[in-house]
């Protein structure tokens, strides 16, 4: 499955980053998205991640529900992290290099979700 070796590489990313991969690297100004977050386009990046990528059914509708909470938490297994079901900068991380190597460099910067999706660039 596609998206299984592509989180593999980013799970492969982030261990060989070590050290360097801190949320102490983050942007503050960007929130951390999950439970209780108010709806908007950072949900719906992140939603439209595990849908253009075949890891959820649910088509983003910009509200961070139950679906999309679960979907979080599956996300975060296959990477090796704390199941939270909180897309932080590490998580966001992940995201942000899927999409790296998925669509092509400067992808994630091209459809404006660089800037609401907590990473650490």
């Amino acid at each position: 499955m596609r998206i299984k070796r592509t989180l593999t590489v980013a799970a492969a990313l982030l261990a060989i980053a070590g050290s360097g991969v801190t949320p102490a690297g983050a942007d503050p100004a960007v929130p951390d998205i999950g439970p209780g977050s108010a709806p908007g386009f950072g949900v719906q990046c992140v939603q439209a991640l595990y849908y253009s990528t075949g890891f959820s059914r649910f088509y983003p509708d910009g509200v961070y529900g139950p679906e999309t909470e679960a979907d979080t938490r599956r996300f975060e297994r296959l990477l090796g992290l704390p199941r939270d079901g909180v897309v932080d900068p590490i998580v966001g991380e992940a995201m942000y290099l899927i999409m790296e190597i998925g669509s092509g460099p400067g992808s994630w910067h091209t459809i404006g979700c660089w800037s609401v999706v907590p990473s650490l660039h």
